[in-house]
């Protein structure tokens, strides 16, 4: 289900829809924002910590993230990866904070990768969702904030034009 209200895609005069094309600056614009969401939301996670069920959950879907990047499979990886920030991000229980960083994971990946980095991208992001995790476990604010730091700006690298909004 993705509405056209969402920006996703566009209808087209007796054909139905297609796709929205995103340009390098909308990637940008988008990476921004979720810079400005999703780090200080990792900041508020690691202070109040995670039930010991929602811990679980995500590394479950972490785990599942290492799977597809193990296997390759790029579709499962983007599924999966989707799942594990928007169940993050749905650990603060504000339900429209988690549906604008849903629509915004999805607006991105609908562009595909700008380089052939995708393997290599897949494997790491992987990883960071581990790492992530074990700050978070921890309760360590600056190093949860780091890694998410640096797994978006990596993601901006791999889906956008690399430089900063």
């Amino acid at each position: 289900m993705v509405p056209a209200s969402e920006g996703l895609l566009e209808p087209v005069r007796n054909r139905g829809f297609r796709v929205v094309a995103l340009s390098s600056k909308e990637l940008n614009d988008i990476f921004a924002i979720r810079v400005l969401l999703e780090i200080p939301c990792v900041a508020d996670i690691a202070r109040a910590g995670l039930a010991p069920a929602q811990l679980a959950e995500l590394r479950e879907l972490a785990a599942a993230t290492k799977r597809a990047a193990d296997a390759g499979n790029l579709i499962e990886f983007l599924e999966t990866d989707r799942m594990f920030h928007v169940g993050l991000i749905e650990t603060l229980g504000n339900k429209p904070l988690t549906e604008l960083v849903e629509t915004l994971c999805d607006r991105v990946r609908l562009r595909g990768f700008r380089n052939a980095s995708g393997r290599d991208y897949i494997a790491q992001s992987a990883a960071e969702h581990f790492e992530l995790l074990d700050f978070l476990s921890q309760q360590d604010e600056a190093g949860a904030v780091a890694v998410m730091r640096r797994h978006l700006e990596r993601s901006r690298q791999v889906w956008g034009d690399g430089h900063a909004a």
